[in-house]
């Protein structure tokens, strides 16, 4: 008897991002999205930017003021984003 050869379409897809080593880009863009899905409209009318560079997510914020208080609860954004995205996908919060 033959064995099938035909793979699910969610193997094919591990298998592509697999072989173009795009694992650590897609982690970073579920970064971004738990960021953007947590923060409220009215943070989100702050900041400017949010990208991932090294492990490290960095927040770039018009106010001062919202940046100070960020940094009072980044540990508890940075333990809400590690237990949804994994804590080996993200080290540190930086807000600027």
């Amino acid at each position: 008897m033959r064995q099938s050869k035909i793979k699910t379409l969610g193997e094919v897809l591990k298998l592509y991002v697999q072989a173009f080593k795009m694992e650590e880009k897609l982690s970073e863009a579920q970064i971004v999205k738990v960021w953007n899905d947590m923060v409220g409209q009215q943070l989100k009318a702050y900041i400017r930017e949010v990208k991932v560079y090294n492990k490290v997510l960095f927040v770039y914020i018009n106010s001062s003021v919202m940046r100070n208080e960020l940094n009072f609860r980044k540990m508890d954004y940075l333990k809400m984003i590690s237990d949804k995205v994994g804590k080996e996908n993200l080290t540190d919060i930086v807000f600027r």
